[in-house]
């Protein structure tokens, strides 16, 4: 063989080694990536939900969900899928996507070799949703009504990643080493109206016509002030343990009187209490009814008398 011959055999040799070399790098590989969430599990979503103690919205629970999570992708030839991570974003700044984020699941510090991996998350607590619920009492502190049931929409962003490594020869746009992803899912947000509560009770008792004589014609008053319209009942106590049930509405401003008129034809001590039935509600003080055929009815309240047990 000629020396000019066997020089060409080695540059030709020694091109296809660098060429080779240059192409098979550390390359991996994924296909057939996913990253989705499931918002409403039965039509049902995860729902931030408020109540109003004191003028103010506070949360109060996390109905529905929870948030289901899914991410998926499978190796590229003679590459393995390394490491995955799932993150929950931080809510939106000024309707701009804001960076950083919480991470909710990944294969840790342990290197992984998955030919396929389908990693599922459920997310639904209220530590997780940290950051959302404040998102969700901004909406409540915008639109919520005293008086109605407000319901707000609020996206809460996900974001999935994994990676691959193998000896591939070309990793293309078709199939990257690393594959992510982002997702919405959409919550509901609730504010609750302000629940119907009598603030107070106030009983009075008054004779009417003469101050001495009998019959005495007595009027015994019970003035209410709810928060808002709406119904009620409230019991009204006589000292002797009698009582009676009385349905009663509150007007437009809360406002709401009850009033029964006695006639007594001899002297007659008794003492009413008005308390409003439901939870811790109102009630008047014990209010003294002294008919003296002789004297004025009394006034003032017994506060020393024993109050009744409205259970």
């Amino acid at each position: 063989m000629s020396i000019a011959l066997r020089t060409a055999l080695l540059a030709l040799t020694a091109s296809v080694v660098i060429s080779g070399t240059a192409q098979a790098g550390n390359h991996g590989g994924i296909k057939n990536f996913s990253f989705t969430a499931q918002d409403s599990v039965l039509g049902n979503p995860l729902t931030f939900v408020f109540v109003p103690r004191k003028g103010k919205y506070h949360f109060d629970r996390i109905d529905g969900g929870p948030i289901k999570l899914r991410l998926k992708g499978e190796k590229i030839r003679r590459a393995r899928i390394t490491s995955y991570e799932i993150y929950i974003r931080k809510p939106l700044a000024g309707g701009k996507p804001s960076a950083g984020g919480k991470l909710l699941a990944s294969n840790g510090s342990q290197e992984g070799s998955w030919k396929k991996l389908d990693r599922r998350l459920s997310v639904g607590s209220r530590q997780t949703l940290k950051d959302y619920e404040a998102e969700a009492l901004k909406l409540c502190r915008q639109h919520g009504a005293p008086n109605e049931r407000v319901v707000k929409s609020l996206g809460v962003r996900f974001y999935g990643v994994m990676s691959s490594k193998g000896k591939n020869y070309n990793v293309s746009l078709d199939s990257p080493a690393t594959r992510g992803g982002q997702v919405e899912a959409r919550a509901k947000v609730v504010c609750m109206p302000e629940p119907f509560n009598v603030k107070d009770v106030k009983l009075s008792i008054k004779r009417n016509g003469s101050m001495t004589s009998c019959p005495a014609q007595i009027t015994l008053r019970a003035q209410f002030k709810a928060n808002k319209a709406g119904k009620f009942t409230f019991r009204l106590f006589r000292g002797d343990g009698a009582f009676r049930d009385i349905d009663m509405t509150a007007n437009s401003s809360g406002h709401a009187t009850y009033t029964r008129k006695y006639s007594f034809n001899k002297t007659t001590h008794r003492k009413y209490l008005a308390a409003v039935k439901g939870g811790a509600q109102a009630s008047s003080q014990w209010t003294p009814m002294s008919v003296n055929c002789s004297q004025p009815v009394g006034g003032g309240a017994l506060t020393t008398a024993p109050r009744p047990n409205l259970d």
